[in-house]
């Protein structure tokens, strides 16, 4: 068995690829940047959606599915989008040796091929809102990723959700409300706090009249934007002629809105909770909550199941302690296996050992998941807010970028450049997000602010 060799704080990228490895999350494909996902990543990925499929449902989205190829002629309509994304995308030009009568893209996101699709469906205010949602793999190709399986890649997995709305108010309420979702999903379930606020007009989403993002700092002090709300306005519903007739008879274009969520953030679940003994994955986001090792009491077995507590039965002919040592590597929140006194629990948290008797065992396994569920968000929480920092002064700056690191908050100009040469002389730490400042100078150029921004080096 392949375990974790590396230590976290020794090695930090070494570390993580371990642990990757170890736990077969994702293994390296034959094509150039891509990945195949393993069965275990794939059920983590499947509680997220159901997640977000119970909080999406509520407010009208329902799921669809769109072609992954996109004609090259719809890519183009909105020029923005087509020129920030294009250099991204694969041409798709040929069947065999003979060409294709037009070409295509492989989706690198999915508005040009969906718009296409509700500007033939919306035709009055009575279609709206419409709103839809979409599980699929998008293709990005970019050959100067780093190679960090899950956080970086040139095909991943995601959710994207898109609103189209009578109004901007409404469009930009939705905007808000799927992003509140994002937050919750990773503060309450994922047990990974964040920060929110907008990204820079160089940063934001191509096309989008702004972007709201959430991002999260991991134990080797860069941030990983893990969450994504795009306002959208007018700006795709003009290229795609989306339009509905009003209650005046009037056409008007719609307001549109936009979020998504990638397989990244497993990635960063990984890394956050992760220790040098592999996973450890949250209660809530886990695929088994509990894993019985050489355990076959079926009436303690259907309590379980009663109660809704996902559990494992190890049954393979491996020794005990190597089934522990596995589940261990594994991030399972809890394992249970018989002892001379009763029943042993292990938290994965802690590694703590507890005895317990066949009476009380289901009560003390709900008990100790909710207190592994705290208890990793309590650490994650005091983590995050330890190392937010301010600068007041461009040598207090590099100062903070060369020793304490983590997220350092200070006023900006908004002027790109600017943001540039901050990256260049202070340790690459880049813009992950900002909010409108009122007063105050930029802490680089001196020049009034138009931002208060948070800074930090990213993947």
């Amino acid at each position: 068995m392949i375990y974790v060799k590396t230590s976290k704080e020794e090695d930090f990228v070494k570390w993580y690829h371990e642990v990757i490895e170890a736990t077969k999350l994702v293994d390296f494909s034959a094509v150039k940047g891509c990945v195949v996902y393993h069965e275990y990543c794939l059920m983590i990925w499947s509680r997220i959606k159901s997640y977000l499929d119970n909080k999406l449902m509520p407010l009208g989205f329902q799921e669809y599915y769109f072609p992954a190829l996109i004609p090259l002629k719809s890519f183009k309509k909105q020029t923005k989008h087509f020129e920030d994304f294009f250099k991204e995308v694969l041409v798709v030009s040929k069947t065999g040796h003979s060409r294709l009568e037009e070409e295509y893209v492989i989706r690198p996101t999915s508005e040009a091929i969906i718009y296409e699709s509700i500007a033939k469906w919306v035709k009055g205010e009575k279609h709206l809102p419409l709103c839809i949602n979409q599980y699929c793999s998008v293709m990005r190709w970019e050959s100067f990723k780093p190679n960090m399986p899950l956080l970086r890649g040139n095909e991943f997995l995601w959710q994207e959700s898109h609103s189209v709305h009578s109004t901007k108010k409404e469009a930009e309420e939705y905007v808000k409300k799927v992003l509140d979702i994002y937050r919750d999903l990773h503060e309450n379930f994922l047990a990974m706090p964040v920060i929110i606020g907008f990204k820079p007009e160089h940063r934001m989403f191509p096309g989008a009249e702004y972007t709201l993002a959430l991002e999260s700092l991991m134990p080797d002090f860069k941030s990983v934007q893990t969450a994504t709300s795009h306002y959208l306005g007018q700006n795709f519903s003009k290229a795609f002629s989306i339009k509905f007739r009003n209650k005046s008879g009037k056409d008007e274009f719609a307001y549109q809105a936009c979020n998504g969520i990638t397989t990244r953030v497993i990635g960063a679940l990984a890394m956050l909770h992760g220790d040098n003994k592999g996973l450890v994955i949250p209660p809530r986001v886990a695929p088994y909550q509990v894993v019985f090792v050489d355990f076959n009491e079926k009436d303690i077995l259907e309590s379980v199941k009663n109660n809704k507590i996902r559990f494992f039965v190890d049954d393979s002919k491996k020794p005990v302690k190597e089934k522990i040592d596995y589940w261990t590597m594994m991030g399972a929140p809890i394992i249970a296996a018989k002892d001379s006194k009763g029943f042993a629990l292990i938290r994965r948290d802690t590694l703590e050992k507890t005895t317990v008797n066949k009476s009380s065992l289901v009560k003390e396994i709900q008990k100790a998941l909710n207190s592994i569920q705290d208890n990793l968000y309590r650490k994650a929480k005091e983590f995050h807010s330890s190392h937010i920092s301010k600068a007041g002064s461009w040598q207090e700056f590099e100062k903070i970028a060369s020793g304490r690191k983590g997220f350092i908050g200070a006023l900006w100009c908004g002027g790109t450049g600017c943001a540039r040469q901050i990256r260049e002389k202070a340790s690459k730490n880049s813009i992950r997000v900002v909010n409108p400042a009122k007063t105050g100078k930029c802490v680089h150029c001196c020049k009034k602010a138009a931002y208060s921004a948070v800074f930090a080096p990213a993947y």
